[in-house]
């Protein structure tokens, strides 16, 4: 049932009151609900996606005595990392039927802590209490303790707020009247709230590169050269079309190669950089591909931001805050690119894609004339191997460059399925994505569907 709708002053759209987290369910929560002991269950996501709201609406559930710690707090490290017995780690397990570990990563070894806590409330409690933690950054790369925590946590990811999300809790009106603000400003839930008054939304987001990313890139691996991390994060942010590669990362910044691999290294642990390699070379593993019909392809990585606000924020942080970064997308000479990454960043929310390689590579043709033609963002979907490819076109001048690279992808990969997302059916895709991960309907005529929002346009052939 779509919710009683108003008007907001401001951007004259739709809205529902009060936009916040706190009010919107997640698809996280049946899973936390679920969580019995002795297992830990850990939530792990960029900062901000809203873990700790989830954690406190759970615990909240709950009316017992909850006992709340935080890698944040010094008090709480100094506690957690002073255990040094069973004794000390029963007691503590005893001190409350429910225990919240926050920024687990930040205390001494959260690896060996997780699982002397997991250990001893099996083996020592005959009534364990319920242990919880979350955590911002990508674990294993400092610290090898944290394979001891293997058989012993269960994992949720969890993202900022999907489209489907949204959708559910305000109606599919809603999204549509948003897109373009959720493609300006991200969807994380501190932005949400401030998606009808474009100032404070890009205010909220210029805080959040300088007094979380890059602490959060510091203190996650502790590159040499601190003085580059806003220079790469402007670097990736201006490459948001094309490929990189470390070498010419190191270049374009003024570093050495391992200073530049380091450098990578500590704002993709922040989880807010997802690494894309290219498909080519595995697609040429599969049987159904002719590999003499595959067209010359870039090579290299590239460096998506996990949401398109933070992206155009670091954009504005390095421009001196002059605030075109945030301009409408119709005055916007990156407007399909950023397209292209928000459509990316929605199908790793929709499928719980939070790994530092995740499931997507990325297809792109190489121009001999310098120019950039779209991407195709590809899955190979885990139940049935079946190769999944994903074309973004935000305007409708973009399709026919869309639906030439659809068809050259597949002629190398006959039996793919390739969709040319655009907003007037992202919501679709995205849905179709999570319930049944691209499978294309029996009512479309072809390989593959163009995006065009009209009825007849979209089961015609791009």
């Amino acid at each position: 049932t779509t919710p009683t709708t108003s008007t907001h002053p401001i951007m004259n759209l739709p809205t529902t009151a009060p936009l916040t987290l706190t009010h919107l369910p997640r698809t996280a929560e049946a899973r936390l609900a679920a969580h019995v002991p002795p297992k830990m269950l850990l939530l792990e996501g960029p900062r901000g996606s809203g873990k700790t709201t989830l954690l406190r609406r759970r615990v909240e559930r709950e009316n017992r005595p909850v006992r709340r710690l935080s890698g944040a707090d010094p008090d709480d490290r100094r506690l957690l990392d002073g255990l040094t017995s069973s004794v000390d780690y029963a007691a503590l397990l005893r001190s409350s039927r429910v225990i919240v570990i926050d920024e687990v990563e930040r205390f001494r070894d959260p690896g060996l802590t997780i699982k002397l806590l997991v250990d001893i409330a099996q083996s020592r409690l005959n009534d364990p209490p319920l242990l919880f933690a979350a955590s911002d950054t990508f674990p294993g790369v400092n610290n090898l303790n944290w394979v001891k925590t293997l058989g012993r946590v269960r994992t949720i990811p969890v993202l900022p707020p999907s489209l489907p999300e949204l959708s559910a809790a305000y109606g599919p009106g809603f999204v549509a009247a948003h897109m373009e603000a959720f493609v300006r400003f991200g969807t994380l839930p501190a932005v949400l709230p401030a998606l009808s008054d474009p100032e404070r939304a890009a205010g909220i987001l210029r805080g959040f590169v300088p007094t979380t990313l890059l602490e959060d890139a510091l203190r996650a691996r502790r590159p040499r050269r601190k003085d580059l991390l806003l220079p790469a994060l402007k670097l990736f942010a201006e490459a948001i079309a094309r490929p990189l590669r470390i070498t010419a990362l190191a270049g374009r910044i003024g570093c050495s190669r391992d200073a530049a691999d380091r450098l990578l290294t500590a704002l993709a642990m922040t989880r807010v950089l997802r690494l894309l390699t290219p498909s080519g070379l595995a697609l040429r593993w599969e049987p159904d591909v002719d590999e003499t019909r595959i067209p010359a392809l870039e090579k290299g990585f590239m460096a998506d931001f996990a949401d398109t606000g933070v992206r155009n924020a670091v954009l504005d942080l390095a421009r001196g805050n002059e605030g075109s970064a945030f301009a409408p997308l119709a005055d916007r000479p990156d407007r399909e690119a950023l397209w292209a990454a928000f459509v990316r960043q929605e199908l790793s929310k929709v499928l719980g894609d939070v790994e530092l390689f995740g499931t997507f590579s990325f297809w792109q043709t190489k121009r001999t004339d310098g120019s950039i033609p779209p991407r195709i963002i590809v899955r190979k979907r885990p139940r049935d191997g079946r190769i999944l490819g994903y074309v973004s076109a935000y305007s409708g001048d973009a399709l026919a460059a869309a639906g030439r690279e659809a068809r050259l992808f597949q002629t190398a990969a006959p039996k793919a399925v390739v969709r040319i997302v655009t907003p007037g059916n992202l919501l679709e895709v995205l849905e179709t994505a999570a319930g049944s991960e691209g499978e294309v309907s029996s009512s479309c005529k072809g390989p593959y569907r163009s995006g065009v929002s009209t009825p007849r346009a979209s089961k015609s052939r791009a």
